[in-house]
């Protein structure tokens, strides 16, 4: 029996319908140290956006990292990502 309109039906090779492109998101985004803040996107996802919505900016000393990886202001963004920014720290 075919899924009734609206609905879908998940089996062998069939997906999941994708999230509607501007679907909100809720991420966690601060500097260390510092307050790390939830804040929810709705629209933009990238950690640029993120940043802005937290009222944050990177600055030339800062790591960006995502989920504990290096990342970059283009890098698009999961729901409960948690983005920080981190001042670097230069060896000798």
């Amino acid at each position: 029996m075919p899924p009734e309109e609206g609905e879908t039906r998940r089996g062998r090779g069939q997906q999941q319908p994708a999230q509607p492109p501007f679907s909100t998101i809720e991420v966690r985004v601060g500097r260390v140290p510092g307050e790390i803040k939830n804040i929810v996107l709705n629209g933009g996802r990238t950690v640029k956006d993120a940043l802005s919505g937290a009222s944050l900016a990177a600055r030339s000393q800062d790591e960006i990292r995502v989920n504990g990886e290096k990342s970059n202001l283009e890098a698009e963004l999961s729901p409960n990502d948690t983005v920080l920014l981190l001042q670097k720290i230069e060896g000798n």
